[in-house]
């Protein structure tokens, strides 16, 4: 089945946008062209029905400097991005953009904990760090916020 895509943007044109998203980060961080993996990205809570909210494509970079190509490449063919970090924010909806047509873009690859601070409290994280792996990194290094 192909994907839903936005009255702008032709099959050809997201193909391109895709490959080179790949190019920039890597085919396995790709999920594309009817895979079966698509489907975990749906909203499980959503009243429309399964395919409704199925993202075109995704793909889960890995930094700034593959975000920022990624942008690139979603500027110059136009392709709509639904960014999400864990994707399962039960307040929001799952990880399923709202609009047919869109690329997801998983922050889950982006989990590492920068920097904490104990004096004035607080966390650097990047955008997939749980609630839980932040926890886990203040018990093993015996931070005491």
């Amino acid at each position: 089945m192909a994907p839903a895509l936005p009255d702008w943007l032709s099959p050809q044109q997201f193909s391109t946008a895709i490959e080179e998203m790949a190019g920039a980060i890597g085919k396995q961080w790709v999920i594309s062209d009817g895979d079966p993996k698509l489907r975990s990205y749906r909203d499980t809570f959503s009243t429309l029905p399964g395919e409704a909210q199925l993202p075109s494509a995704v793909v889960a970079p890995d930094g700034v400097d593959e975000i920022q190509a990624i942008l690139k490449i979603a500027n110059e063919y136009r392709v709509p991005l639904w960014p999400i970090s864990t994707g399962r924010n039960f307040a929001y909806g799952g990880p399923a953009p709202r609009m047919p047509g869109y690329v997801v873009v998983d922050l889950k690859r982006m989990n590492r904990i920068l920097e904490v601070n104990e004096e004035y409290a607080y966390a650097l994280v990047e955008p997939g760090v749980s609630y839980f792996q932040l926890y886990e990194y203040l018990q093993k290094n015996r931070i005491n916020l």
